[in-house]
């Protein structure tokens, strides 16, 4: 937990930009321990892992070290393909979406 701690204490005294590469970071890592808990969980390789979605054991890789800047789409997909899903929360201040209003919004781009 003292990691937690010095992540706290990063953001409290980080300017706007270092803000935002700490909540990317933040992002990336998520992402990465999702990718290696899965491999974990199946007992897979990365390259095992990497014919399961059509891509490189190197992308994996890339992926669980953080390297690989996935787009919002090809998160989906690969989530999809192992059998889960995305869920993303934005927050913005004094700014808050109801459910079927996310879902509308999706919609008119999906349909």
């Amino acid at each position: 937990m003292a990691l937690n701690r010095a992540n706290e204490m990063l953001k409290e005294n980080a300017t706007p930009q270092e803000l935002v590469e700490l909540s990317y970071v933040d992002i990336l890592a998520s992402i990465a321990s999702a990718f290696i808990k899965y491999r974990s969980k199946y007992n897979l390789t990365q390259k095992m892992l990497a014919d399961k979605l059509g891509i490189s054991q190197v992308m994996i890789s890339r992926i669980e070290n953080g390297e690989w800047n996935l787009s919002m789409k090809k998160l989906v997909e690969y989530a999809k393909k192992l059998g889960g899903n995305v869920d993303v929360q934005v927050k913005l201040t004094g700014v808050e979406l109801t459910k079927s209003a996310r879902y509308n919004r999706i919609e008119k781009h999906v349909l």
